[in-house]
C-alpha cells in the first residue's frame, strides 16, 4: 500500500512545481488505492487553500480551483484509486512518541513529518511519497518501508 503526505498529493491534484514529477511517479506505479484517511484529506485541502493564500500574496494567479480539486478527491475516492482509512490515533500517537524520541535531537524533525511516518507505518504502508526533504529522510531512516519516493527519487 502506499502512503501519500500532502506535499505529494497536492502536486497530484493541483498545478504546482512538482506536479510533472508527481503524475510520473503515480503512473509508473500502478498500485491502488493510496491509502487516505480523513486527516490527510483534511490537511491536503489546508495545503491546497494555502497555496491559493501565498499565491494571492505574492500577486501570482492561482493555476488551480479548490473546488474542482476537491471533486477530483471525491471521485478517486468513489472510483477506488483512493481507499479511506481509519487511523488508530492511540497507536499512532505512541509511535510517533517513539520515533521522537530516537530522532528528533539528532535530526530535527518537525512533529508533523514524525507524524505522518508514524501514521504510515501504523496503517502498514509499503511505500512513502513525499516532496518534503526532512520527511523524506525521516521515511527513510525508520527502514519501516519498501520503497520512499521523493524529490530525489
Amino acid at each position: 500500500m502506499i502512503y501519500c503526505d500532502s506535499s505529494f498529493s497536492a502536486s497530484l491534484y493541483a498545478w504546482d512545481g512538482n506536479t510533472a514529477r508527481a503524475n510520473a511517479v503515480y503512473q509508473a506505479d500502478g498500485r491502488r488505492p493510496l491509502l487516505f484517511s480523513e486527516w490527510q484529506e483534511l490537511e491536503l485541502v489546508n495545503t491546497l487553500r494555502l497555496g491559493i493564500f501565498r499565491n494571492r500574496r505574492a500577486g501570482i494567479g492561482i493555476p488551480y480551483n479548490l473546488g474542482n480539486c476537491q471533486k477530483r478527491i471525491a471521485e478517486d475516492l468513489r472510483n477506488g484509486i483512493l481507499r479511506r482509512v481509519k487511523l488508530n490515533w492511540p497507536s499512532c500517537v505512541r509511535r510517533a512518541a517513539r520515533i521522537s524520541e530516537e530522532t528528533s535531537e539528532g535530526t530535527g524533525v518537525v512533529m508533523l513529518d514524525i507524524w505522518h511516518v508514524a501514521c504510515a507505518i501504523d496503517l502498514e504502508a509499503s511505500t512513502f511519497w513525499t516532496f518534503d526533504t526532512d520527511q523524506e529522510k525521516l521515511a527513510r531512516a525508520t527502514g519501516e518501508f519498501e520503497r520512499v519516493v521523493g524529490i530525489g527519487g
